[in-house]
């Protein structure tokens, strides 16, 4: 009954015409009764619309809509995990990449016990979930509508003083330079199941990550996609991650990763600065207590190359950095002094150290967090 009130106007000027069109006559003797009895009606009509208009005054005749029925767009358009990795990135450009904050939460899940990652992994909409196992490492491709992701977990703090004790700095000869022995054979001996996998995700975006030894397996990773299986892929961000490659092998995967592949580093984390002897690569994007800071543009410092010889140097700036790998005798310094540590450390029967701490309170494994990664991106984004 709403439309009453709000015809009245209407009502009242077709009530006047008929009323008057009523005693229009050539010889004025009586009345048009039809025209009369429409004049009549809508004069009823007219007397319905005041009532209603008394009983509800305009501002209560606004339509009342459903909130919840509504399709409101969200504020950021990449609001899910797979939206965020649909969407476009370059490692090259500004740091707003929204695919940087859904891999840091992936790897820092890798951490948990396998079945409650899967659950984990599932929630974020990846509705299939392979782990991959070979000795102590473990991995995870996981698999949502057209993206993929492959996940290498790193050390954890319990292993992090022992790992970083025994890392060697041997290398192996590729075609491209020398690669860290340690690091390609582990990627190869996990290789099988990672291909074997992918054969059944619906892959139209894939992506490669990981956090500490698991960042170092994951650039292994993208440098085999890339220069022997030629297997195309969104981009490789790695978090804590230590160097693979010596000069050579680092500046080949300069060129065919630019636009590919960031690092990010937390603070004065030593473990990007190890092993000595190679060289970092990839676009680094460094938390420092002065602010961010950033490598050179490789897209200006290398042409498209196959042999991946720079051609061309970046033009420097205040705001362009690169963090200073350990030289052999600090490395050595370090690795002494991280054995005395464990010898002394009290340790259950299979080797685990008692105190078990999430966040060590001191120590060259300062900074290596995955939680504190996490965090400090989604800082970064304002999320």
């Amino acid at each position: 009954m709403v439309w009453l009130s709000s015809q009245i106007a209407v009502f009242v000027v077709i009530t006047l015409v008929l009323l008057i069109g009523s005693f229009l006559r050539v010889r004025f003797v009586r009345p048009n009764r039809a025209l009369l009895i429409l004049a009549v009606v809508f004069l009823c009509l007219t007397g319905l619309g005041g009532v209603q208009l008394l009983r509800n005054p305009p501002e209560k005749n606004k339509e009342i809509v459903d909130e919840s029925t509504l399709d409101i767009t969200p504020i950021r358009p990449t609001q899910t995990a797979l939206m965020r990795l649909q969407s476009y990135w370059n490692s090259e450009e500004s740091v707003t990449w929204p695919a940087a904050e859904t891999l840091a939460d992936l790897s820092e899940k890798a951490y948990l016990p396998p079945y409650m990652a899967m659950k984990e992994f599932e929630s974020l909409g990846f509705t299939k979930v392979f782990p991959f196992v070979e000795g102590s490492m473990i991995g995870y491709i996981v698999s949502g509508e057209d993206v993929t992701v492959i996940i290498f977990r790193g050390t954890n703090f319990n292993e992090m003083s022992d790992w970083l004790a025994n890392l060697s700095t041997s290398a192996l000869q590729t075609p491209h330079g020398k690669i860290h022995k340690g690091f390609y054979s582990s990627y190869k001996a996990m290789k099988w199941q990672i291909e074997d996998i992918l054969k059944e995700c619906n892959t139209k975006h894939l992506w490669i990550t990981g956090h500490s030894l698991g960042g170092a397996l994951a650039l292994v990773c993208a440098y085999d996609f890339a220069d022997n299986e030629s297997r195309p892929f969104d981009g490789v961000i790695t978090f804590g991650q230590p160097m693979i490659a010596r000069k050579d092998l680092a500046q080949y995967l300069d060129n065919v990763l630019v636009g590919k592949y960031a690092r990010f580093v937390n603070r004065d984390d030593i473990v990007p600065k190890v092993p000595p002897n190679h060289d970092s690569c990839g676009s680094l994007v460094w938390f420092t207590d002065s602010g961010l800071k950033r490598s050179k543009n490789k897209a200006i410092s290398y042409a498209s190359s196959p042999d991946g010889v720079p051609v061309s140097a970046a033009v420097g700036s205040n705001l362009e950095t690169e963090i200073q790998p350990l030289s052999e005798r600090e490395f050595r310094q370090l690795q002494t002094k991280l054995k005395q540590e464990n010898e002394l450390a009290e340790r259950l029967p299979d080797g685990t150290p008692t105190q078990m701490e999430e966040y060590p309170t001191a120590g060259p494994v300062d900074d290596h967090s995955m939680l504190e990664y996490v965090s400090r991106i989604r800082k970064l984004l304002g999320l």
